[in-house]
């Protein structure tokens, strides 16, 4: 699941790139001008920083989701053991009142 989340995301930012600058690579081509060089710079660290933010966010909801299925199945597990204790003092009050 997380090899498909981030091809996700690889083809989200290539796609990305071909919305900026019409085209599919990232590099400046035939330009002299030390100002859109780090423009570029820029934009690739914004660009990696969104891609860390989401993949940051995307663990942190895997995480949640495990931590509350342990959580559910914990509950339940309690709940069936508990049930089981109940039955067991019924049905030993029950048959101690046959005996006697």
């Amino acid at each position: 699941m997380l090899r498909r989340r981030m091809e996700f995301l690889k083809e989200e930012r290539e796609k990305a790139a071909v919305r900026e600058n019409g085209r599919g690579d990232n590099a400046t081509h035939g330009s002299a001008d030390a100002g859109d060089d780090n423009k570029g710079l820029e934009e690739s660290k914004h660009r990696w920083q969104l891609m860390h933010n989401e993949v940051e966010c995307f663990a942190a909801t895997e995480i949640q989701r495990a931590w509350r299925g342990h959580i559910v199945n914990t509950d339940f597990t309690r709940m069936v053991i508990s049930a089981i204790a109940i039955q067991a003092v019924v049905r030993g009050r029950q048959a101690g009142h046959h005996i006697a």
